[in-house]
């Protein structure tokens, strides 16, 4: 039997990651409405209720997200955000932050268009189909501190 069949690797311990924790409807109405403000933000400058739902460093990737459109004379556009399967795949409270996943199941309208025409000129749409809804899977970490407001912390395609 070759050796690299044979040998395994040790497992690695797991880190303490805290306890578990619950989610009730509250913290899941924030999850939602947030959901619905960035999908939604995602094509237009980022407004300054927008960067109270973020954290500051996913609300900077958000801003890198959406300049290298306006800098190719394109905006991503994104509406009719319908969030039709969600589920919590992970909670815990380390003492800090409570993180929480969000697995979500999106459809909407995504597309991109050139910024100073209108739709029915020629060369307005770049990509996408306004008429056609998209549907993507993601991950959405939402943190908290202590007593404060859910902040969105990362946002990952699946």
């Amino acid at each position: 039997m070759p050796r690299s069949v044979a040998r395994r690797r040790a497992p690695r311990p797991q880190q303490y990651r805290g306890h578990d924790t619950t989610v009730g409807d509250a913290d899941l109405n924030a999850f939602q409405s947030i959901h619905s403000a960035v999908q939604e933000a995602w094509g237009g400058p980022i407004s300054a209720g927008l960067r109270q739902a973020m954290t500051p460093e996913n609300a900077e990737l958000f801003l890198r997200g959406t300049d290298p459109h306006t800098a190719r004379g394109v905006q991503n556009i994104v509406s009719d955000v319908s969030l039709f399967e969600g589920e919590i795949s992970e909670s815990w409270d380390r003492g800090r932050p409570a993180i929480r996943h969000r697995l979500s199941a999106v459809e909407r309208d995504d597309y991109v268009a050139r910024l100073g025409r209108s739709p029915g000129d020629p060369h307005y749409l770049v990509s996408g189909d306004p008429k056609t809804p998209s549907e993507s899977e993601e991950v959405w970490t939402f943190v908290r501190r202590s007593g404060g407001n859910w902040l969105l912390s990362a946002i990952q395609q699946v």
